[in-house]
């Protein structure tokens, strides 16, 4: 369910900072059926503790495209990427799950979510989907979903065991942004200019808790396993962001929007070390939501790196 209107802009600021979920108020995700057509349900096995995560997957043949959604989104039950989740199963298997907790999964135990058990969650998903002899496969991931794409790369990493062939990272996070981000803020507010108020004080507040998010992840632990991972190596890798004129937050005094906008976009290509095959594009129109505000980008990005593995020797 969408947030009232009214608080819908301050919300949206918040969601770009912290690398949360899927905008707000998009039509195409609220229009979208909850169980797109030709869709199954699928489910890993009971973890040790009894959990089960559960994926949504449509179309047939590898590689698998798998989907990280942003911060709190019930990705099999939002419907903001059925769109892109359409485009590209005709071409290939895609699936999104649902993080512990969150949509149709299990509830995660109770205390933060550290990115170790993240991950090996993620791996019991990849597992339930590839199967005993895993297969390469294109990693897709959102918001946060990019951190963890990140992190998953790490060498101690249960993820490390399914190889990332492709990846594309959608308005991702960056390891850097609530630090730097709230930095900025202070030093406007020291300026005069307190139109950054109100976001400044959700970024620390969420950095320094992890009671502070919807799934309880601690942030700062996943900031820092996401900083220390190799990256992506030669895997290629495609960047995509909202576009330059696109205002996170109609608050925010005019210099300091374009201050924000000016470090987004120096984060974004900060991004391109993540891999030694990487290119970095800006939505036309869409703002952090581009699965669902600009779904011809992300699923032409998604599909270029599956013709390119397919048509691999």
């Amino acid at each position: 369910m969408s947030p009232p209107a009214a608080s819908l802009h301050r919300l949206t600021l918040i969601a770009c900072l912290l690398g949360l979920l899927h905008a707000p108020g998009s039509a195409r995700a609220q229009d979208a059926p909850l169980i797109p057509k030709g869709a199954t349900i699928e489910q890993t096995a009971p973890q040790a503790d009894g959990r089960r995560l559960t994926s949504l997957c449509m179309g047939r043949g590898s590689p698998l495209v798998l989907i990280e959604a942003g911060l709190g989104e019930p990705g099999t039950l939002s419907g903001s990427w059925t769109a892109v989740m359409t485009q590209v199963s005709t071409q290939t298997r895609v699936c999104i799950y649902d993080r512990a907790g969150i949509g149709a999964s299990s509830l995660a135990p109770a205390g933060p979510r550290s990115p170790a058990v993240v991950l090996q969650d993620r791996a019991a998903v990849l597992q339930s989907l590839l199967g005993s002899r895993p297969a390469p496969y294109v990693a897709v991931g959102h918001s946060i979903g990019g951190l963890i794409l990140m992190a998953s790369t790490a060498p101690e990493a249960p993820t490390r065991v399914f190889p990332v062939a492709a990846a594309v990272l959608v308005d991702s996070a960056h390891p850097d942004q609530w630090t730097r981000w709230v930095k900025l803020l202070e030093d406007a507010a020291a300026r005069g200019d307190r139109s950054g108020d109100g976001g400044r004080q959700a970024l620390a507040a969420q950095w320094a808790a992890p009671d502070r998010n919807p799934e309880r992840l601690d942030l700062q632990a996943l900031a820092a396993a996401a900083r220390r991972a190799p990256g992506f190596g030669a895997a290629p890798l495609t960047l995509l962001r909202h576009a330059d004129q696109w205002k996170v937050d109609p608050a925010l005094s005019p210099a300091l929007a374009a201050q924000v906008q000016a470090s987004m976009t120096e984060l974004q290509k900060d991004l391109l070390k993540q891999s030694s095959k990487a290119s970095l594009r800006a939505s036309a129109q869409g703002g952090h939501a581009l699965q669902a505000e600009d779904p011809a980008l992300v699923a032409a990005a998604i599909l270029e790196h599956v013709a390119a593995l397919r048509s691999r020797p």
